[in-house]
């Protein structure tokens, strides 16, 4: 019932992406080759480029964490966007941030750059998976562990990125598609509240895009809160 809900709420329809998906829209179509290894390509934050987020994101941003009544993750930029879904209203309206969303989570598709080793193997399939939420402790699809992620995550060393400490984390491939499955990603816990991005793929590829994702987000809170962005 909770994963119907969520797939309903965001439209995850990447997300089975994930586990080898049809081929990426940013790229041409080809032949599927092997693609590069992950140890052949380690990029570095520059080599991302970065755009501004949506102009719906800041007030999205403060419309859920209004009414989730915590501050939310909240990117002023992102890796140069082939989709973004974030949560909906259900038909018609299709209102961002409805009340029947209930969780916040942003599932995104992006363009690497050249060589990037993406969702899709094959050369010209780059684009890579991101997802960032911010998630209350009551929510149905919180296991133990990382978010999103019931086929058993795997918990790495602690880190620091900001002022925020947490811990890196591992998501194992697997036949059930989940928003965080196949993903490396970093995830911390503030006041009882969930916070944590992630990107598909081996960890010594994308550790260094989630640092990168990191930089560029704020925490926004509710307006009870005084309605406080902070800037890392």
């Amino acid at each position: 019932m909770a994963l119907a809900r969520l797939a309903l709420a965001l439209g995850l329809v990447f997300v089975a992406g994930c586990d080898g998906g049809a081929p990426a829209p940013a790229d041409p179509p080809q032949a599927a080759t092997t693609g590069p290894s992950a140890s052949s390509y380690v990029p570095t934050t520059p080599s991302i480029r970065f755009d501004r987020a949506p102009r719906w994101m800041a007030g999205y941003c403060r419309k859920a964490a209004n009414d989730l009544g915590f501050p939310v993750l909240c990117p002023g930029k992102l890796p140069r966007l082939v989709e973004i879904i974030p949560c909906r209203g259900p038909a018609p309206e299709e209102k961002l941030w409805g009340k029947h969303c209930f969780d916040y989570v942003l599932d995104v598709l992006f363009a690497g750059p050249p060589g990037y080793p993406g969702l899709f193997h094959g050369p010209g399939r780059r684009t890579g998976h991101l997802a960032i939420w911010t998630i209350g402790p009551e929510s149905d699809l919180y296991p133990d562990g990382l978010f999103a992620c019931p086929s058993g995550s795997q918990m790495g060393r602690p880190d620091q990125l900001g002022a925020h400490e947490g811990s890196w984390w591992t998501c194992p491939p697997g036949e059930a598609a989940n928003l965080n499955t196949g993903h490396v990603a970093f995830q911390w816990v503030e006041n009882g509240v969930v916070y944590g991005l992630s990107v598909h793929g081996d960890a010594s590829v994308n550790e260094p895009i989630v640092r990168g994702v990191f930089e560029q987000l704020s925490l926004v809170g509710p307006p009870d809160a005084g309605g406080v962005t902070q800037r890392w």
